[in-house]
């Protein structure tokens, strides 16, 4: 009886002892299970993200490829249809009535300026320039070709003012009578020079004007309307005054 006993209790601690081995052959095997095979799943799973990263990028190529057959194609077809270059001439893109139009602005200027002693006065289009009696401007020497050049300019104002979809907001003119000798007319009220400064303020409405002028080519007018603003380059190097243009320039 004492025999069987201890036969029951040595099968019971072998077979405790072969159970605790299954235990720990399955925490191995669990182990290789999370950590081996893990590790293969991780690469597998990088291999199919390139392999569809190259799938990816070969299709956006043989489109690119495409795009640019079909470019190819369009450039040789482009190049059979044009037999010869366009020449572009922009005087022919202005309406018909340009010409007169600004002809008869720059008569309007020329009317406000006091200008004497002349006859006609017209925009020639193919010279696209401003003649007087029939003459280039420079016909009437450089103090007044430096005047008609600016008439021009209030010219190509007014009608960008009164025609344009998107207009101009500022014109800048230098010296706009440079070397203009108007003679006895000099001590008139009615003077070129009076004229067309005084245009300058009647037009305030058609954009703002900045003007470059010598003090001593300057008629003696009022410049205290509230639009305007004067500043006066005393070339003199002190801190009251300004000295030019640059504020932190003195030569």
């Amino acid at each position: 009886m004492i025999a069987a006993k201890k036969d029951v209790l040595t099968e019971k601690n072998n077979s405790l002892l072969s159970i605790k081995k299954y235990k720990e052959s399955y925490k191995k095997l669990e182990y290789i299970t999370k950590h081996s095979l893990k590790k293969q799943e991780n690469e597998i799973k990088s291999k199919i993200n390139t392999i569809q990263e190259y799938i990816k990028l070969t299709s956006e190529l043989n489109s690119m490829m495409s795009m640019t057959a079909s470019w190819n194609e369009d450039l040789i077809n482009l190049d059979k249809k044009v037999a010869h270059k366009t020449i572009y001439k922009p005087i022919e893109l202005f309406p018909s009535s340009f010409e007169n139009e600004l002809s008869t602005i720059i008569k309007d200027i020329l009317k406000s300026c006091n200008l004497p002693k002349y006859e006609t006065a017209r925009f020639n289009l193919k010279s696209f320039d401003i003649e007087i009696n029939n003459d280039q401007k420079n016909a009437n020497g450089k103090g007044f070709t430096a005047f008609y050049n600016t008439v021009l300019v209030l010219a190509f104002r007014k009608y960008l003012y009164d025609k344009a979809n998107i207009k101009p907001f500022f014109f800048i003119i230098d010296t706009p009578l440079l070397g203009l000798d108007v003679g006895q007319a000099e001590f008139s009220n009615n003077n070129i020079r009076t004229g067309i400064y005084q245009y300058f303020i009647n037009s305030i409405e058609q954009g703002q004007l900045i003007i470059f002028d010598n003090e001593k080519d300057m008629p003696k007018i009022n410049f205290t309307n509230k639009k305007i603003k004067t500043i006066y380059f005393s070339h003199i190097k002190d801190n009251t005054t300004r000295y030019g243009f640059l504020l932190d320039y003195k030569d």
